[in-house]
């Protein structure tokens, strides 16, 4: 997994690290980012695999996500 960073400056709350993460059980390619939270100095992590789009809990490709982050 390649971790990318977004540089461009066109929305500053936007993604700022992203990853294309493949799925375990099936051919999806999910896509996972850290987002910046509005007015705030803090970061989240969004999937957009069904089980956190909707269900809005840690996904098991976020944890990937994280691990890879770490280094």
């Amino acid at each position: 997994m390649e971790i990318k960073i977004n540089n461009s400056k066109l929305n500053r709350f936007g993604v700022r690290k992203y990853a294309e993460i493949e799925s375990e059980n099936t051919n999806n390619i999910y896509t996972v980012g850290k987002v910046r939270v509005r007015n705030k100095k803090h970061y989240k992590y969004v999937c957009s695999c069904p089980h956190n789009f909707y269900r809005q809990v840690t996904c098991k490709h976020i944890k990937k996500f994280k691990l890879a982050e770490r280094g």
